[in-house]
Parts: C-alpha cells; sequence; structure tokens
C-alpha cells in the first residue's frame, strides 16, 4: 500500500471476531473494508449512492461474558478451596485472581456495545463500538449523512438529464 493510498482514507470503524477482523476507513466517495482472516486481506468498497441501509443498534457480547464469567467462576471456586488454608488467603486469591474477570463479565453485561451495519448492493459491513457508544452513533450519523447526500446529488443529476433531453417518440 502506498503512503498515497492511506493518505485519502481515515479510520471510521472495526469488527473483530474470533479468525478474522474487518477494518472499515471513509473515503471521499466511499467506504473501504480491509477483511483480514488469517494471512489472506481482502478489499472491498461500498460507495455512499449504492448504500441502501444503515442501522444502529446495541449488542451484548456474549461471548466475552460467558468466558469471563466461566474463567472467574472457576478462580472463585479454588478461592473457596482455600478457605480451609485461611480468610485472608482465600479473599486475596479471589481478588487477585477470580474479581477481574467477574467485574469484566458484569461490565460487558451491562454495558452493551453500539453496532453501525451497513448494506450496499453487493456489500454489508459492520462495526462495533464499546465501550465509546457514542462514537457507534457519530460513525451511524456521519455515514448516513454521506450517504444521503451523494444519493441526493446523483437524484439532482438525473433529473437534470432527464429534463434537458426529453425523449422524442
Amino acid at each position: 500500500m502506498t503512503p498515497a493510498n492511506t493518505k485519502r482514507r481515515t479510520p471510521l470503524g472495526r469488527l473483530l471476531g474470533f479468525s478474522c477482523q474487518q477494518r472499515v476507513f471513509r473515503a471521499a466517495d466511499y467506504l473501504e473494508i480491509d477483511l483480514i482472516e488469517a494471512y489472506e486481506v481482502s478489499r472491498r468498497r461500498i460507495f455512499y449512492d449504492e448504500i441502501l441501509l444503515v442501522t444502529l443498534h446495541s449488542a451484548i457480547g456474549w461471548s466475552t461474558v460467558v468466558v469471563a464469567g466461566a474463567i472467574g467462576g472457576i478462580a472463585g471456586l479454588v478461592s473457596v478451596g482455600l478457605l480451609t488454608v485461611g480468610l485472608g488467603a482465600a479473599l486475596l486469591s479471589f481478588a487477585a485472581s477470580s474479581l477481574p474477570f467477574l467485574v469484566l463479565a458484569a461490565w460487558r453485561l451491562l454495558v452493551p456495545a453500539a453496532v453501525v451495519t451497513i448494506f450496499g448492493k453487493r456489500a454489508r459491513t459492520q462495526m462495533r463500538f464499546w465501550p465509546l457508544r457514542s462514537r457507534g452513533r457519530d460513525a451511524y450519523l456521519l455515514v448516513s449523512r454521506l450517504a444521503r447526500e451523494r444519493q441526493a446529488q446523483v437524484a439532482r443529476r438525473s433529473a437534470r438529464i432527464a429534463t434537458a433531453s426529453p425523449i422524442s417518440r
């Protein structure tokens, strides 16, 4: 990728999965999506005039809640087993090993992620914003505004063409 190529796009958001990640960038006339799966990288574009729908909704990261809760629960059981040694050792073990995982699980459960989904004619992309949900709302409003402006511009241009050259029968 050339330095000139990176200057024309700004990062907008990303979606992280178990084996892949999507990075969404904003350019002048389109959104550019880098899909990274293991060692394979592919790039897609969604032009603003081809955007059909932009949605904003909330989602809970259930996999994080379940995994962090399970690790915290297992570590908590080990801490209960240390009660035979003494109350201080059990509390220290619980605070050091179990509590961070349980706090993470509760935080993910109580503060859902903002998810922006963009549907184009040939492509779809998602961006998740956690814990800064306001960035998700800002991205939603920005993409909606850019798509609306570009589609209005295309509609005005096609209306001028249609009125300027009437079809003769």
